[in-house]
């Protein structure tokens, strides 16, 4: 307490080993006798995030209220300044969506992408005017690419013509959401694709030739490697007569590998994710299925949602179509459709060769907001006395 009271002045100077020196003079101080706020902001440093994540930033405060031994967080002021910063020393100020006047939240994609770290400063002042400042750093870290197979973990096909093994549908949520991805054409891009197999059937002489590739027999529970490219597709041009095959792809970020300073040495890591299906061949007529792309990326959950789709043209024999919910859940916290489908999500169709529809209506309500979610139509039908999907 000996400069209660007083204004100070600090000067600080550095002097290098060859005799440079630099001085710098900070603004002039006031020491007030009572004491300042106490502030500081949890999670301490380093803090790391995600750009798909939710980040809330928490600053807990505390001040005087008339002696020394009674403390309150009431009649506190907050005032945050938070920067997202990117690799060329660019920023951009970032807003909040709590309530709460010491809580900072940034909703998921709400970071700008390619931002290399967050510059957090809440500034407290108390009832007398007294204030104080709590900075944090945090550093945004490289999301996990996510590998999708177009075929979702399996389905059946017909060997009578080629198929093609799609993982187009990866992404790096770094550079977008999915839906925002998907409706631009970007998914699939900008990275290398390694695909192998592994034949399940114990018949270890069948043959997959893809185009581009000469490539040994799918070796039985051996995986083989089948190519390696920049593409997201492989055609297999001769599928076997009969067989189950588990494919599997692994992708990479082109840009796999990049650098963070840390104590002033390098860090690297490879980005990259895995994704299998199981494609059934049998020698007979399948049904195909195409599930039409929705024409916006997000959409109100306060609306009614339709998923238009296609089953056909179809061989001529019956089969059930169902629908499936896979990834979120409704906001009674479950993934069936019971109270949430406006029509039957179960289709069953006699012996027909003409294309058939399948919708999918979804009562206004029924989805969380904020929330992603996938759905999955599914054709079960008899071959040879034997369910397949």
């Amino acid at each position: 307490y000996e400069l209660a009271g007083d204004f100070i002045r600090i000067t600080v100077e550095f002097v290098n080993f060859l005799h440079g020196a630099d001085r710098q003079t900070l603004p002039l101080v006031f020491v007030d006798p009572e004491p300042i706020p106490d502030v500081y902001i949890e999670g301490g440093e380093p803090k790391t995030a995600l750009i798909p994540e939710f980040v809330r930033i928490n600053a807990v405060a505390s001040a005087v209220k008339c002696s020394f031994d009674k403390r309150t967080e009431n009649l506190l002021n907050y005032t945050w300044t938070v920067f997202a910063n990117d690799a060329d020393g660019g920023r951009t100020r970032l807003t909040t969506t709590s309530k709460l006047p010491q809580l900072f939240d940034i909703q998921p994609y709400d970071i700008p992408f390619g931002t290399r770290s967050l510059t957090a400063r809440v500034h407290v002042q108390d009832f007398r005017g007294l204030s104080n400042t709590a900075i944090q750093q945090t550093q945004i870290l490289k999301s996990d690419i996510v590998a999708i197979f177009a075929s979702g973990q399996g389905t059946t096909t017909t060997s009578q013509e080629p198929f093609m093994l799609d993982a187009t549908l990866s992404y790096d949520p770094d550079v977008g959401t999915f839906s925002d991805q998907r409706i631009a054409g970007t998914t699939g891009r900008g990275f290398r694709y390694s695909w192998s197999c592994v034949n399940r059937t114990g018949d270890a002489s069948s043959e997959l030739k893809p185009t581009s590739n000469t490539i040994e027999s799918c070796g039985e529970n051996v995986h083989t490697v089948l190519a390696e490219s920049t593409r997201g597709r492989v055609t297999i041009q001769e599928p076997p007569i009969k067989g189950i095959y588990e494919f599997t792809v692994i992708v990479t970020s082109v840009d796999e590998t990049f650098t963070t300073q840390t104590n002033f040495s390098e860090s690297q890591r490879i980005r990259r994710a895995t994704a299998t299906t199981r494609i059934n061949f049998v020698n007979e007529p399948v049904p195909r299925i195409t599930i039409n792309a929705l024409t916006q990326s997000a959409i109100n959950p306060q609306d009614s949602l339709t998923i238009e789709a296609t089953v056909g043209p179809n061989p001529d024999l019956p089969y059930e179509v169902t629908w499936e919910l896979i990834d979120g859940f409704f906001t009674d916290g479950t993934q069936t459709f019971d109270e949430f489908a406006l029509i039957d999500t179960e289709l069953i169709v006699e012996r027909s060769i003409a294309v058939t529809p399948a919708y999918l209506v979804l009562a206004s309500g029924a989805l969380t907001p904020g929330a992603f979610y996938r759905f999955q139509l599914t054709a079960v039908f008899a071959v040879d006395d034997e369910e397949v999907r």
